[in-house]
């Protein structure tokens, strides 16, 4: 019979922790932990929370029937997707209709101010009237021609309408980058026919534009040669050969012919922006334009 070995008195802790037997399951164990104290264990297992998992039935379609409510299934399933995304498309549509009306809206009223503030170059129209009018009235002295005018307004290149403003054009921002985004077709074709429109006569407003520019450009050239500044910004005196003479009343001529026309096309713009914050159809706006007159008399400049 095999010597059973001798077990020492004392053991290590940590030993005596390992030659604990393992104990059953279900059973409770007393161990001594750590600190030397006994400490109670319960060695039965964590039973686990079972997994459902749904799967699609096994079943086959069999019948007619069963086939067609499978069909019918899977077209009602995609009639729903596709509504729900249509709806999206088209929610996401009315607010980028919305947002592009409210744009164009604030952009029409800051041009009716702008268009209100270039207005104020109306006075300008008296200057070339009075030197076509010296001109013709005036009787050659010594071979000279001698005028006394304000100092003409114009500048190289640019518009001055008040003192030291300058002209502004109107914006077309708005439009422009709606056109570039391809949202014009958001729009209502009407309220669409209106914009396009507008812009047409913004087009048309920079021909005017650079045409009174043109013909500004010559008579401040001409009163670079003949004008001699007055004390104190008072008028200028005008001396010139009769031909000389007779060249600058033509470039007054057609300054004031092309002051006119941005003048006209300004008014009618701002016809048009009025029109629109009124909420004013196109036949509406078209009867408002068809009131305008291009040579009624210019308004005055407002205090």
């Amino acid at each position: 019979m095999p010597e059973t070995p001798d077990i020492p008195d004392e053991l290590p802790l940590a030993d005596a922790v390992e030659a604990t037997p393992s104990a059953p399951e279900g059973e409770t164990v007393v161990e001594i932990g750590a600190n030397g104290n006994l400490e109670e264990s319960n060695n039965e297992k964590n039973e686990e929370t079972p997994v459902i998992d749904v799967h699609a039935p096994h079943g086959g379609v069999h019948t007619w029937k069963d086939f067609w409510i499978h069909l019918g299934t899977i077209a009602a399933g995609l009639l729903i997707a596709i509504s729900l995304e249509q709806s999206v498309e088209a929610l996401h549509h009315l607010h980028q209709r919305h947002q592009l009306q409210e744009d164009l809206q604030e952009e029409a009223e800051a041009n009716r101010k702008l268009i209100l503030d270039d207005l104020a170059l109306t006075r300008q129209e008296a200057w070339f009237g009075a030197a076509m009018k010296q001109v013709a009235e005036a009787a050659p002295r010594g071979g000279k021609v001698i005028v006394s005018l304000p100092p003409a307004p114009c500048a190289p290149e640019s518009i001055i309408t008040t003192g030291t403003t300058g002209y502004l054009s109107p914006s077309e921002v708005v439009w422009t980058t709606a056109k570039d985004r391809g949202q014009v077709a958001l729009l209502p074709a009407k309220e669409g026919r209106i914009y396009a429109r507008l812009s047409h006569i913004n087009d048309l407003l920079l021909s005017n534009r650079t045409n009174y520019i043109t013909a500004c450009d010559k008579v401040w050239a001409m009163e670079r040669r003949f004008a001699v500044p007055g004390a104190n910004g008072t008028n200028e005196t005008w001396t010139m050969d009769p031909q000389q003479a007779e060249a600058f009343a033509a470039a007054a001529a057609d300054a004031q012919a092309a002051f006119r026309g941005l003048v006209y096309r300004l008014r009618y713009i701002l016809t048009y922006e009025e029109a629109l914050l009124a909420g004013s159809d196109i036949n509406q706006i078209i009867t408002k334009l068809g009131q305008l007159n291009e040579n009624e008399p210019l308004p005055e400049e407002k205090p």
